[in-house]
């Protein structure tokens, strides 16, 4: 659980979401969304485990969205709750079907990556803003 968040939340991930969603859930047919949001910080508390599963809390201090290059601000608190089960002795995420949070310092880089290979100038523009918003608050 802490692994597969880590990779999410540093923004490691975000290069080849599918192979790490392979590597830690049983999600069907998972795809990409279309926004991402960015959080601050996060805490992660286990609310129950036996054998063969667990259940985990993550609240993440969210600071806005990302979608297209662009980050829209606006702070909130989000709680998801992560049931996993154990596998061949390995722990994988059955649920939420979808992607946790990234941090500030994932998305820079992430958007830092991007921006040589932008697909058109709107993404360029809303990239460059984005990083320039998203450096004023650290």
């Amino acid at each position: 659980m802490r692994d597969f968040l880590d990779e999410f939340y540093s923004g490691r991930a975000q290069a080849d979401v599918t192979k790490v969603v392979d590597k830690y859930t049983e999600w069907p047919d998972f795809a990409k969304g279309n926004a991402i949001q960015i959080a601050r910080d996060r805490d992660i508390r286990l609310v129950n485990e036996s054998d063969s599963e667990s259940n985990f809390e993550v609240r993440f201090k969210v600071i806005g969205d990302e979608s297209n290059g662009k980050v829209e601000l606006q702070e909130t608190d989000v709680v998801q709750n992560f049931r996993l089960r154990r596998r061949r002795r390995q722990w994988k995420i059955m649920e939420p079907i979808f992607i946790p949070c990234i941090s500030v310092e994932g998305e820079l880089s992430r958007l830092k990556a991007a921006i040589p290979n932008a697909p058109d100038e709107t993404f360029l523009s809303n990239a460059r803003a984005s990083i320039a918003l998203l450096e004023s608050r650290q």
